[in-house]
């Protein structure tokens, strides 16, 4: 049983993240967020039709966004042409179409509220997630559980029209299923169940069904439960709905777009033709990417138009470098025996390192091409940075210094959500 210290401390969490979330969410000027016409296209295409967009040439005009975008995206200008998502897995968008058809064509507040309550799914399963992992750390659990929910940029992409909020919720929902099969193995050396292989399996058709970043679950996944002990037959009964999400999916892609494109990932590169390339990928290259990739993680909002100042990621630099240091002396410790951590939490931490190297590798194979070295790219990620932070910043103000310390870094990035907001966000995208 969680103490009730920490459920108060949870909930905490949680209301944070779907009040401030719901403020982004209703105040942020309409499509102000990274391809929100586009998502939100997708969504109101499947509402009034019934049925999936099909990605076509014309749906990308870079000239045109370029010009809603310069602007701000005035009401005279329609945003109904901007449909280059059409690729996408349909998950997000079928939840979507109910909220995209009651909000008309030029509100997408309703939809960024489902994005809203998603951000807050995705803070319990995360302390779901380090539980489970780490049962004898709920402190690191609670810390972990709620940093999406005070980095201003997550709440953002939370609190607008994106397939990634359910992307992130999709992964971890498949995590959680299987660091618990692992730790019911370690722990009570019981292998997984029929109704646990299928639930497995749902939850990774579920990724398959929401965003290619999503897809590196199967690996992860798979491994972890071999690690529980999983056998042939139930392996199948994880695979059958996997499996069938899967062939529905690249079926209708094969059929749609030709033979060598299952995921529409080729017809979509045809489509967006004129998109920002890399080009030499070299040392000066690299540094930009990790410089504006770390600055939009934590904050560099609309389409990577409206950026903090200086001092502000001067401060994040720090404290993350702080973290990491941090995490190196939590991993010593660790090394040496001075922390208990069993085998379960061992493959658990395994698993979440893995997750984390799949999702960056994805990261740096994407900007090879394009450049796009966007934060929220690595928040799929999110329960494998969260307890990095973590652990961390738990190592650096350890038990003697109290909780205080932490209080004031927490509460440091919760005011800078609302700071964000009102000194940024909404001076340069509201007028």
């Amino acid at each position: 049983m969680i103490a009730r210290r920490w459920q108060v401390a949870l909930a905490a969490a949680v209301l944070w993240q779907l009040a401030v979330g719901t403020l982004y969410a209703l105040r942020i000027p309409a499509w102000q967020a990274p391809d929100e016409p586009a998502h939100f296209n997708y969504a109101r295409h499947l509402a009034l039709t019934g049925a999936l967009p099909v990605l076509q040439f014309g749906d990308y005009d870079g000239r045109y966004l370029e010009l809603l975008k310069a602007s701000r995206f005035p009401p005279a200008l329609p945003i109904d042409t901007v449909r280059y998502e059409g690729h996408q897995p349909p998950a997000y968008y079928v939840l979507a179409a109910p909220l995209a058809a009651l909000a008309g064509p030029s509100d997408p507040r309703p939809v960024r509220l489902l994005s809203v309550v998603l951000g807050g799914l995705l803070v319990i399963l995360l302390f779901a997630i380090i539980r489970t992992v780490l049962p004898t750390r709920p402190d690191l659990a609670l810390l972990a559980a709620a940093l999406p929910a005070v980095i201003p940029q997550h709440l953002a992409i939370f609190a607008s029209v994106s397939n990634d909020a359910l992307a992130s919720v999709a992964v971890a929902l498949a995590l959680l299923v299987t660091v618990r099969l692992i730790a019911q193995r370690e722990r009570e050396g019981s292998r997984p169940t029929n109704r646990q292989a299928l639930l497995l399996g749902l939850a990774l058709a579920l990724c398959l069904l929401t965003k290619v970043t999503a897809y590196v679950m199967l690996p992860v996944a798979l491994l972890g439960f071999l690690w529980a002990g999983g056998r042939a037959r139930l392996l199948a009964v994880t695979l059958a709905p996997a499996a069938a999400a899967g062939l529905f999916w690249a079926g209708r892609n094969l059929a749609l777009y030709g033979p060598l494109d299952p995921l529409g990932l080729a017809r979509h590169d045809a489509v967006v033709a004129g998109q920002p390339l890399t080009g030499a990928f070299d040392l000066v290259t690299l540094r930009t990417l990790v410089g504006i990739g770390f600055q939009s993680f934590w904050g560099q909002f609309g389409w990577m138009g409206v950026l903090m100042d200086g001092w502000v990621y001067g401060v994040l630099w720090a404290g993350t470098l702080l973290a990491l240091l941090g995490l190196a002396a939590f991993f010593v410790d660790l090394h040496r025996g001075r922390m208990s951590v069993d085998s379960a939490g061992r493959r658990g931490l395994a698993l979440l390192g893995l997750l984390v190297a799949l999702i960056v590798a994805g990261f740096l194979w994407y900007n090879l091409r394009y450049f796009q070295p966007q934060g929220r790219y690595l928040f799929a990620a999110m329960p494998a940075i969260a307890l990095a932070i973590a652990a961390g910043l738990r190592w650096v103000f350890s038990e003697r210094w109290g909780a205080l310390p932490l209080a004031a870094v927490y509460g440091g990035l919760a005011t800078l959500d609302l700071y964000a907001l009102w000194r940024y966000i909404l001076p340069q995208l509201a007028g």
